[in-house]
């Protein structure tokens, strides 16, 4: 097990606009509050990444066996048939900047809100984008491939599967909590799980996109190749 702190994520305005969902033509107009925001939300944001690696016991046509859990999804059985390990993360960015946000909403200040959240989107997927190169190099030093991230609500792995990372990941030690939604606080978190082993996923090779959990917002995608509409 893994913890991994101190943390340096390069916040970049394009990519608050992209959380935002706003319109190429009216980039400027939200520009400058997003530059004002990002120092804030620098020192709101403390991302940590939480991982272990476990040995795939078995693969059943709907479900991959791992000690003492069973990920229950035809896809994963599917796609990880030829995995060895499996790599659980947890990403969070803490709880600050989510109680900034509604302090700005309590204040009567929703667009700030929306902007300062929206920084603190832009900042996880950053984090879970360094949390799979993290999981990357740890695979390539076993001379391994690791796969695409999924997560619970990917394919037809259910949502409720969430708490198989809290079974099996310290997880209050980096101060997450499940619900009984499964929804995991602080909001701004996020569950990742990696197949590793000498030839996994090849039938990601062609396009991973169609599986991994960052999709739309990803821009390695978009410089890449569209997803099926």
């Amino acid at each position: 097990m893994e913890i991994v702190l101190d943390l340096e994520l390069q916040l970049e305005s394009w990519r608050v606009l992209q959380a935002l969902g706003v319109p190429s033509g009216r980039k400027e107009k939200r520009l400058e509050l997003v530059e004002e925001l990002l120092p804030r939300g620098r020192e709101l944001v403390e991302p940590v990444i939480l991982y272990d690696l476990f040995p795939v016991e078995e693969v059943h046509p709907g479900e991959v066996v791992l000690k003492e859990v069973r990920l229950r999804s035809k896809g994963l059985a599917k796609l990880w048939a030829q995995a060895q390990e499996v790599a659980l993360i947890l990403c969070t960015i803490g709880p600050a900047l989510d109680e900034q946000v509604s302090a700005h909403f309590v204040a009567s200040d929703p667009l700030r809100g929306l902007v300062l959240d929206a920084i603190g989107t832009a900042a996880l997927e950053g984090l879970a984008e360094e949390a799979c190169r993290l999981i990357a190099e740890v695979a390539k030093g076993k001379r391994w491939e690791a796969s695409a991230p999924l997560s619970p609500g990917n394919l037809d792995w259910g949502l409720e599967e969430q708490r198989v990372f809290f079974d099996l990941l310290p997880a209050k030690e980096i101060g997450l909590r499940l619900k009984e939604s499964y929804q995991m606080t602080p909001l701004k978190s996020l569950s990742l799980a990696v197949g590793l082993g000498e030839a996994v996923l090849p039938s990601m090779e062609k396009s991973p996109c169609t599986y991994c959990s960052l999709k739309r917002r990803c821009r390695y995608r978009r410089e890449k190749e569209p997803l099926p509409k």
